[in-house]
């Protein structure tokens, strides 16, 4: 069930646990990660500190990549997973905050972040 824009859909979550959460990244073909391009930009899916957002109904959750590997399926096709860390929330006007209280579940969808979506201390950084 997609909850968002397909343009930036890359994956989804497969594993969820309060420290983390781990994907699997879809996009692309062959076992290499994939990069994809909108807006103008080259986004490498599985860049270690790169920002993703999971969707799931009304839950939008920020994460950070912090690792990323290949694993080997029963069939031998290698599956691209990467592990996240969970920043916090994004609210329905585009506001973020700091912790999550409510988690995705596995299914959920996993968008890499578009350059004009918040991103957790822009304000620092500027």
């Amino acid at each position: 069930m997609s909850t968002g824009n397909t343009d930036t859909l890359v994956g989804e979550i497969i594993d969820v646990q309060g420290s983390g959460l781990i994907a699997s990244v879809k996009a692309g073909e062959g076992d290499q990660f994939p990069v994809v391009e909108f807006e103008g930009e080259e986004v490498r899916v599985g860049q270690i500190g790169a920002y993703l957002s999971v969707r799931q109904d009304e839950i939008r959750v920020l994460a950070m990549v912090t690792h990323a590997s290949k694993v080997e399926t029963e069939g031998g096709r290698m599956d691209r997973r990467l592990t996240m860390i969970p920043l916090g929330t994004i609210d329905d006007e585009g506001v973020f905050q700091r912790g999550v209280t409510t988690f995705p579940t596995p299914g959920a969808e996993l968008h890499v972040v578009r350059g004009g979506d918040p991103l957790p201390f822009c304000t620092l950084l500027r």
